[in-house]
């Protein structure tokens, strides 16, 4: 596994770190592929909308979802079975759900076919392993998220900050999060 995000004072930080270390490694790798990601507002459902598939095996159009849980196993099925009720209801499409841990190959079909049974959809799953197999070759531009996920997710926050006239709900949090963060270790 290249990616440990493992013992982070933060799990919101962790998550989000996590979250934007997928998206902007999908972009490099879906870029050579000619392919586009686009990533989700504050608002919606998924994480991101895959309108060209994301490789040569997956070519329909994908919603994406990112999960990262700093939690055992069982707690990714509790989260995996939940979104997927949520998103029964849900306009239709296929959904990639790119998970933040190793399972063996037995417990992501399973995930799969619980995903599939409760989002009434197509459901592909890719563990951490499957992400990395895919990505590897794209990834070092971004392991700042996973090295210092709070440096990284404060910078952007920052960045956001700056070329937005209103800052979402979330940046706020984030930032009120960060700086108490900080202030706790000085």
């Amino acid at each position: 596994m290249l990616i440990n995000i493992e013992n982070k004072p933060n799990t919101l930080i962790q998550g989000m770190a996590f979250e934007t270390y997928v998206i902007n490694v999908l972009k490099d790798y879906l870029s050579v592929q000619k392919k586009s990601i686009c990533p989700a507002l504050d608002n919606e459902l998924f994480d991101a909308y895959l309108p060209d598939g994301i490789n040569d095996e997956i070519t329909e159009p994908l919603h994406l979802e990112i999960k990262y849980l700093n939690t055992n196993k069982s707690g990714y099925f509790r989260s995996i079975e939940h979104f997927s009720k949520a998103i029964s209801e849900t306009s239709s499409g296929a959904v990639l759900i790119i998970i933040g841990e190793s399972f063996t190959q037995p417990s992501i079909e399973s995930l799969t076919k619980l995903a599939q049974c409760k989002a009434k959809r197509k459901v592909y799953i890719w563990d951490i392993d499957t992400f990395d197999n895919y990505t590897k070759d794209f990834q070092q531009n971004h392991k700042k998220y996973i090295n210092n996920p709070t440096k990284a997710i404060l910078e952007n926050a920052i960045k956001n900050q700056n070329n937005t006239i209103n800052v979402s709900e979330t940046q706020e949090k984030l930032l009120i999060s960060l700086k108490k963060s900080i202030k706790m270790k000085n």
